[in-house]
Formats: structure tokens, C-alpha cells, sequence
């Protein structure tokens, strides 16, 4: 975790948030707008928020970082019980989580594990650098010392 605090890094934190805000106010305004620029808003704000997830993970999860992290794993649990009857009649049920896990194997792939020097039992290595594909990709490593 950081241990500077950097306001810039913070106010730039809070633009998925003022996108929620947008989309909910043209969303409720008494306005004609066309839905599908609330629906693209809204769609922009939960992007926002994934995106503001994987750039915690990779500066190891600054403040600034925390409510996207708790924003995510509510926003896939309330869309479990979301029906989408274009897509399907169906509940969403665990499609929702679907995201966060994309969001999670990203950012997994760009930002490998580290080993600490000070490791003395066996550990997992969850991420190695690859150069056969893609230049990094997971791959689960078991070492003993």
C-alpha cells in the first residue's frame, strides 16, 4: 500500500463516480434524452470503475483504489439477480461476475508476482514472464527452497 498520498491520483479516482452521477441524473431527469446515451453512460461509468480496479491492483492498491475494489464485487453481486430480456429471460446469475474476472486475469497478465528474498518455504509463483506468447501469461509455478 502507498504511503505518500498524492491528490491528483485521488481526483482523477473520483471520475468514475461523477460518470455514475451523470448517468443517473439523465437517467432521472424529466429531459427527453435518447436512452442510449444513458445506457452508454451508465455502460462508460462500469467500464470506468473495472479499469480504475486493474490500475489500483498495479500500484498494489493505493486508497484511492479501495472503493473501486468494493464497488466491483457489489456491482457483480447485484447483477446476479438482474434479467436482461434482450439477452435473456433468465437471471444473470454467476454471467455477472464474468467483468471481474476478465478484469482480474488482466490484470494478472500485466502486473506479474514478485518474489520476495526472504521467502524460505514453499511458495507459488502465480505469474511468469513468457516470451513464447503474448509476452506475459499466467502460469502457476510450484518452487521449493
Amino acid at each position: 500500500m502507498e504511503t505518500s498520498f498524492s491528490s491528483r491520483a485521488s481526483l482523477l479516482a473520483t471520475i468514475p463516480f461523477g460518470l455514475f452521477g451523470l448517468s443517473w441524473a439523465l437517467s432521472n431527469s424529466g429531459l427527453q434524452i435518447p436512452n442510449a446515451i444513458v445506457i452508454i453512460s451508465f455502460i462508460a461509468a462500469t467500464l470506468s470503475m473495472y479499469a480504475l480496479l486493474c490500475i489500483g491492483w498495479i500500484k498494489d492498491f493505493p486508497r484511492w483504489s479501495f472503493p473501486a475494489i468494493g464497488f466491483c464485487l457489489l456491482f457483480s453481486t447485484f447483477f446476479m439477480m438482474v434479467r436482461i430480456p434482450d439477452f435473456s429471460y433468465h437471471l444473470l446469475g454467476f454471467r455477472a461476475w464474468i467483468p471481474l474476472c476478465i478484469t482480474l486475469i488482466l490484470c494478472l497478465m500485466i502486473k506479474p508476482s514478485e518474489e520476495s528474498p526472504d521467502t524460505i518455504h514453499t511458495y507459488f509463483r502465480i505469474l511468469r514472464p513468457c516470451p513464447y506468447l503474448f509476452g506475459k501469461l499466467c502460469v502457476l509455478e510450484l518452487r521449493y527452497p
